[in-house]
């Protein structure tokens, strides 16, 4: 019994412990069920056909065969390597961009709309918003004041709709020339 409980502790012999009960369990559900004779005949026709031979024999044709099928296999571990580094990319929701920090979440597909880019102060993480510091109307000049600590980053050229419109830009720019993981 200990030696069991050993074999049943190693990862190998425990994987081929419960591989032969599973097998052992599935045979006794086919004879029961009236499986068996089929899966037999089966079987004994994969195993004839293996030892038909055309101009090659059938079983170098399978041997072959198994170098096709790893490189397919590789090829689709690969392609699903790709997949999993593009939905990454979602992971980066924040940056520093113009003095402050943005917070932003993703919509479908990896979009961005304006409604969830939010900016917040660099130095204590509070959200703040722009306040209008122009003289004049024909010249734009937004003011981002942090009312918690006082941090200011000075005037800023762009509406807060134009610099959610630019952050959107430098993230989508990021994700495309791969900053966005350096940034994450």
């Amino acid at each position: 019994m200990k030696i069991i409980l050993k074999m049943w502790k190693d990862p190998v012999w425990s994987k081929v412990i419960s591989a032969g009960i599973i097998a052992g369990v599935g045979i006794m559900i086919s004879y029961f069920a009236g499986w068996l004779p089929t899966l037999i005949t089966s079987f004994k026709s994969a195993w004839s056909w293996l030892f038909l031979t055309t101009s090659i024999s059938n079983w170098l044709l399978l041997l072959i065969s198994i170098p096709c099928l790893l490189v397919l296999y590789v090829f689709m571990l690969w392609l699903k390597s790709l997949i999993e580094v593009e939905d990454n990319f979602q992971s980066y929701k924040s940056d520093t961009f113009f003095g402050l920090k943005w917070r932003w979440s993703y919509l479908y597909e990896g979009r961005i709309s304006d409604d969830d880019v939010h900016c917040f102060c660099a130095n204590c993480d509070h959200q703040v918003y722009s306040q209008d510091a122009s003289s004049y109307s024909a010249v734009p000049k937004y003011n981002y004041d942090c009312p918690d600590c006082n941090n200011s980053i000075g005037n800023i050229d762009e509406s807060l709709n134009q610099l959610k419109r630019s952050v959107i830009l430098k993230v989508q720019k990021n994700i495309r020339n791969g900053q966005w993981q350096k940034n994450a």
